[in-house]
């Protein structure tokens, strides 16, 4: 679906781009930005997570505007793959995080699907 379409929610046109090479027309979108939005552990994870050109266990990581709050790839102590928000992005293991989501094949954050858990196993919501 084409990302100006009126269809698609205008909060996300801003958050995706495609390639300028008409020949990539079908290639997916890139996600430049991912939102959070209703967490309630803490809602200063709330808010727009932009690509930062560094990456972090091989994988992009996301930074939210002038915060220091980071979405990054890794993988847990006990061995859980996924992605992680923290104030600092850190090699595997990672020890040291205030959320984690268990998705293990999403490539970016936006494709998580599980639910954010705290390391303690706690939910949001």
């Amino acid at each position: 679906q084409d990302v100006r379409s009126p269809s698609f929610p205008a909060s996300m046109v801003t958050l995706r781009e495609r390639g300028k090479d008409p020949r990539e027309r079908d290639r997916p979108t890139e996600v430049v930005a991912v939102q959070i939005c209703g967490a309630t552990y803490d809602t200063e994870f709330n808010g727009v997570y932009s690509r930062k050109y560094s990456f972090v266990n091989g994988k992009l990581q996301y930074v939210q505007g002038a915060s220091t709050w980071l979405l990054f790839f890794g993988t847990t102590v006990a061995g859980a793959k996924g992605w992680f928000l923290a104030n600092t992005p850190v090699e595997s293991p990672v020890r040291e995080y205030e959320m984690f989501n268990p998705s293990p094949l999403a490539e970016t954050p936006n494709l998580c699907c599980a639910s954010w858990q705290t390391a303690g196993g706690n939910r949001d919501k």
